[in-house]
């Protein structure tokens, strides 16, 4: 009896301990809430700021790591446009000159082709006298290319001038805008006969002198002017220019005036020798 006695008030025992243990626990719990709180406002108030520096400066740091990536790939993407278009220029440069080259390649077939009774060797200019315009030149063909001294040189529209002296490979061409020119020519219309001179000076205006012709020739602005039948040298019908102007001379007795030549003097670079010479069958 007293044992069962004692173990009923044993178990009362154990159900109030465990009632104030969970008691205390309760307590403990509502209070550390309400201690714990204002400290984690301060830490959450302190830490915040800090962390959003942070998250911003991880932000920024990858920004910039993108914008290098993004940056060296445009400084690459830069090069390589900048090298085509160094490459494109060039070639640009190069089509150019071919075309260049080819338009006067064709201006001298179409040349060859209007004096095609004539047999002629072409050349290229590879030196000149006077450094403004080609009032003597030297050409890459000579002897050894059938070239020989008083033949005519053609280029451009009509005559360029005479071979006045010749190596193995190489000769001198003095044109009709040299001081010491003088071609007789005449009108192509009526067959007046007149003198084409050279004269560097008037040839600064792009003109050369054009004289001797008689009182009553009728010569007007635009004439063309060729080579005549009487050259020793030049051979007949060679475009030499156009009748710039004409007037009546103070003698009164022959007309002069200037002419254009049919040839730019200022830009050759290839010409065309006719390998026959005036007089020779």
């Amino acid at each position: 009896m007293k044992e069962e006695k004692k173990n009923r008030i044993s178990s009362k025992m154990l159900i109030y301990i465990f009632s104030f243990i969970c008691l205390i626990l309760i307590v403990l719990t509502y209070y550390s809430s309400r201690f714990i709180a204002p400290i984690r406002q301060t830490l959450a108030y302190v830490v915040s700021p800090l962390q959003s520096g942070v998250n911003d400066m991880g932000l920024w740091t990858y920004n910039k790591s993108e914008q290098l990536k993004d940056a060296k790939k445009l400084m690459e993407e830069n090069e390589k446009l900048t090298k085509e278009i160094a490459d494109l220029s060039q070639r640009n440069k190069q089509l150019e000159q071919e075309s260049y080259e080819l338009a006067r390649l064709r201006e001298l077939l179409k040349l060859s082709e209007k004096y095609s009774d004539y047999d002629k060797v072409g050349a290229r200019i590879i030196a000149r006298e006077n450094d403004n315009w080609f009032s003597r030149f030297t050409i890459d063909k000579g002897s050894a290319e059938g070239i020989k001294k008083d033949m005519n040189v053609i280029a451009g529209s009509g005559l360029v001038g005479i071979v006045i002296s010749v190596d193995k490979h190489t000769s001198v061409v003095r044109s009709i805008i040299d001081d010491q020119s003088v071609v007789s020519a005449m009108v192509i219309s009526n067959s007046e006969i007149c003198t084409v001179s050279g004269n560097l000076k008037t040839y600064a205006d792009g003109l050369l002198e054009v004289d001797n012709f008689k009182k009553d020739s009728k010569v007007e602005v635009g004439d063309a002017i060729v080579t005549s039948h009487i050259s020793n040298k030049y051979l007949e019908g060679i475009l030499v220019g156009y009748i710039s102007d004409i007037a009546l001379d103070s003698s009164e007795l022959t007309q002069s005036g200037h002419l254009v030549p049919a040839v730019d003097f200022k830009n050759l670079q290839e010409v065309l020798v006719i390998t026959k010479l005036k007089g020779v069958e």
